[in-house]
């Protein structure tokens, strides 16, 4: 399994059930064209829900990091003023707002 399926079924254990395969949150314009994936939207989609269940904001779709980058990746979100990263510690994913 690549990195990015085994983060999909990682995260996927963590958020919530009944997270749309369209993005929870708008796309900024500006945003990388990365997100237009399917891989890339359930991903953004597991990731805003894991945010938004700690409390925490993302309103908005700044960008993101490449998830298979070393175990680790960021989020960030509303025009850029929230960035959450996402980090592989010894096969569980942790996240914190940077």
């Amino acid at each position: 399994m690549n990195r990015v399926a085994g983060l999909l079924v990682c995260l996927g254990a963590l958020a919530p059930l009944g997270v749309s395969a369209d993005p929870v949150v708008p796309v900024e314009p500006d945003a990388p064209n990365l997100i237009k994936t399917p891989v890339f939207e359930d991903l953004l989609n597991q990731a805003v829900a894991i945010i938004r269940e700690r409390g925490w904001r993302c309103d908005s779709f700044s960008s993101m990091t490449d998830p298979a980058d070393r175990g680790r990746f960021t989020v960030t979100c509303n025009h850029h003023r929230y960035t959450y990263v996402f980090e592989d510690r010894g096969g569980e994913w942790a996240v914190r707002l940077q």
